[in-house]
């Protein structure tokens, strides 16, 4: 009897002659290409490319935007999320300022086993890169025009949760601030 697992086995296995004639067929077939006419294939990927691009930025600002800001005490004007939404864990209240930018794959995560509210407020003017995360524990504050490079790990923790088991009280957590200044430089 006939099976297609068969025939594939004998093809890898080179058996026969049958086998050896459909492998290299296969294998001509496999590197056909069809030659490329650029004044028509070029159009025809820049099309592609629109088309795509134009897809996520609907997907963007239809729908990774709103659903990210129902999550920010207020909405950010001006907020713009590269890639997917980015991730938010815990009880976080999250305050974000204006002409901010953000890249889809960062993390905000605010500590579950705090006795307040971990609170995270980031300024105006902002870029955060690939792969940021910012771990609040307490308090963490980002002042206006910062960039915080791809792959920071920034941790407002004191430890962790399972030591405040047998305290009376919460250990102090610093707060965390990060500010800058934009420097001017003189002419000449």
């Amino acid at each position: 009897m006939f099976s297609v697992g068969r025939l594939r086995k004998g093809v890898r296995q080179r058996d026969n002659s049958f086998s050896i004639s459909i492998f290299n067929t296969r294998k001509v077939l496999r590197g056909f290409n069809i030659p490329v006419i650029y004044g028509v294939h070029k159009p025809l990927y820049e099309i592609r490319e629109l088309t795509f691009w134009l897809w996520h930025e609907a997907w963007r600002i239809l729908w990774i935007t709103p659903l990210f800001q129902s999550r920010l005490v207020r909405p950010a004007p001006h907020l713009h999320i590269r890639g997917r939404m980015p991730y938010l864990s815990g009880n976080l209240e999250t305050e974000i300022g204006a002409n901010c930018n953000l890249s889809g794959a960062s993390a905000f995560i605010g500590r579950s086993a705090s006795y307040v509210t971990p609170r995270l407020r980031i300024g105006s003017n902002y870029v955060i890169g690939y792969k940021t995360t910012i771990a609040v524990g307490r308090n963490v504050e980002i002042g206006d025009n910062v960039l915080l490079s791809a792959g920071l790990f920034l941790a407002g923790y004191p430890g962790p949760p399972w030591i405040l088991l047998n305290a009376q009280e919460e250990p102090p957590i610093p707060t965390i601030k990060l500010v800058t200044s934009l420097l001017k430089t003189a002419p000449g």
